[in-house]
């Protein structure tokens, strides 16, 4: 019998642990801003590609660059949305703000096929140590 009290007597302990903890700091992609005049696409409609992203950049945490080069993350501070979906959904927004077309993420949710298919590959999503935070890849 003391077998089965001692285990539930921790539940209610380590539901009060886990209360006194604070919860992590989560973060949304940064909205870019649009400004000037529109640019002109050859295409009414893009189909945009769920964005490939390196392994780091695909997790939850965020990934920071220390001084000596090395890469690091922290549990504490995590990504509010899935890293390849949230960039995929806000660079279909971006683009059909910026060029006027019909953009919006694979599986094409219109009647009529996009007329060209964008994808994007991240090489590199690292916060900067002098606060920048850098995207770099190819499409």
């Amino acid at each position: 019998m003391k077998h089965r009290l001692l285990p539930a007597a921790l539940v209610p302990l380590a539901l009060a642990l886990t209360a006194c903890s604070g919860s992590p700091e989560r973060y949304t992609v940064p909205d870019a801003a649009v400004d000037g005049p529109r640019l002109p696409v050859a295409w009414r409609s893009v189909a945009i590609r769920d964005v490939s992203l390196p392994t780091y950049a695909a997790s939850e945490e965020i990934y920071s660059r220390s001084a000596s080069g090395a890469l690091t993350s922290s549990s504490a501070v995590l990504w509010a949305d899935d890293p390849s979906r949230a960039i995929t959904r806000d660079l279909a927004r971006l683009l059909a703000r910026m060029t006027g077309a019909q953009v919006a993420a694979e599986p094409w949710p219109f009647f009529d096929r996009a007329q060209a298919t964008l994808e994007v590959r991240v090489a590199d999503m690292l916060a900067e140590s002098d606060g920048t935070f850098r995207l770099t890849g190819q499409f």
